[in-house]
């Protein structure tokens, strides 16, 4: 029997962040031709990196192809805190990235929920799982 399916744990704890975006999964709803078709479309290749400029330039390229349908996950709060704190120590090249791109979100508000979580995490991690990093999640 051919296994299609492997658990995105067993690549991340060797690489601190995930980056995903795209459809996950069936449209569940009424049928919509607009909505079956973006469901049908090929998801964003997942991108593991430990660098945290990498993850977040991957975001935007997932953002670009799916608004508001992108996240990048750390693997536990020391690496959520340190992909924040990447983007406030580098705020040009981090405004670059996003001038460059088509975020569906605007700047300031971005920069705001950074500020924000500087110094704290999510608190979500559970069972070695990663979570979703603010403000860098679906929706």
């Amino acid at each position: 029997m051919k296994r299609y399916i492997r658990s995105f744990t067993e690549e991340l704890p060797s690489r601190k962040y995930m980056v995903q975006g795209g459809p996950i999964g069936d449209y569940p709803g009424d049928y919509d031709e607009d909505l079956a078709k973006y469901y049908s479309q090929k998801g964003f290749k997942t991108v593991y990196t430990d660098d945290p400029r990498e993850a977040i330039e991957a975001w935007f390229r997932a953002e670009d192809k799916f608004p508001g349908d992108a996240t990048i996950k750390a693997y536990n709060a020391d690496d959520e805190l340190a992909l924040r704190r990447w983007v406030l120590n580098n705020e040009a090249d981090f405004q670059r990235m996003y001038d460059s791109h088509k975020c569906p979100y605007k700047y300031e508000w971005l920069i705001e929920i950074v500020e924000k979580y500087k110094n704290k995490s999510s608190g979500l991690y559970s069972y070695g799982y990663p979570d979703q990093v603010e403000p860098f999640t679906y929706g």
